[in-house]
């Protein structure tokens, strides 16, 4: 059971607590108490503009069919070599240009759409149609921070929701303020968990026979995509040590070999979870 309290005085705000571990318990939590048209998500390192619901809202205004809108996540700090190592790992500010997505091929952003879904934004910075999040059943619970995982959530519900028919709109106008990591062994963590969480999320559609041929047929051009992000790091003007930036990438790396096991592991824990939820 949930618990619940009020916020200050005003009545509009709330604070639960979901007691099951996990990102995606949490979303969906908040998925079961909301009660508005929108519900929008961000995470504890971020700190969001003034505007941002105002920019949410544009998003959605795009097209009529956007169940889903992401949006520009800048860069609390770039003082230290390892916070810009991380900000050239990531692609969530290079672009103040807004886009909408959907599954028709002359929108495609490349050969692995939608697969790529780093290239829609990232959980920090999201925001979802109540109605629709709810129809497709929610995160899924063998994936994201708190489970073994570690990550990969938002991916899955940016495919969610594109193989469902609707669109996804980036909107640079919603936009927050992401604090990277400045300590080097909680970014060598950070970086495993979105290795783990990238591959669990891929995992999950290979063993899916609907989506299994296109991710194989996209593997190739996915190497590539990586190899591209990470020549990115190597052309910081004060990149990390080689050492250092090894170490980074041996991380993530690591991540990224354990995922697909810690993903069946996840998700074999999920669906118990699940049974002993349906028998209370």
């Amino acid at each position: 059971m949930a618990f619940t309290a009020a916020v200050g005085t005003d009545e509009r705000f709330r604070y639960v607590v979901e007691p099951v571990p996990g990102l995606s318990s949490a979303r969906n939590r908040g998925l079961a108490e909301a009660s508005g048209e929108i519900i929008a998500y961000t995470d504890d390192d971020v700190r969001v503009d003034t505007d941002w619901l105002l920019g949410i809202a544009r998003g959605f205004a795009r097209r009529d069919d956007v169940a889903c809108v992401t949006g520009l996540v800048g860069s609390a700090d770039l003082a230290t070599d390892i916070e810009q190592y991380f900000d050239a790992k990531v692609s969530w500010s290079t672009s103040c240009a807004p886009r909408v997505y959907d599954m028709d091929p002359a929108n495609a952003p490349g050969p692995l759409h939608p697969f790529t879904a780093g290239v829609f934004g990232t959980g920090a910075n999201l925001a979802l149609r109540t109605e629709t999040v709810r129809a497709l059943g929610g995160f899924d619970t063998a994936l994201g921070a708190g489970t073994k995982t570690r990550g990969g959530e938002d991916l899955d519900i940016f495919v969610r929701i594109l193989l469902d028919g609707h669109a996804l709109a980036y909107e640079p106008a919603a936009l927050v303020w992401h604090s990277h990591r400045s300590d080097l062994e909680e970014l060598s963590r950070q970086m495993f968990g979105y290795g783990s969480g990238l591959t669990a999320y891929i995992v999950k559609y290979l063993v899916d026979p609907a989506t299994r041929r296109r991710v194989v047929a996209g593997i190739p051009g996915g190497l590539r995509h990586a190899k591209q992000l990470d020549s990115r790091t190597r052309e910081i003007p004060t990149a990390p040590k080689p050492e250092i930036m090894r170490r980074l990438r041996t991380r993530e790396m690591a991540g990224m070999l354990a995922g697909p096991a810690l993903y069946l592991q996840a998700r074999r824990r999920s669906a118990r979870a699940s049974a002993r939820g349906a028998q209370q």
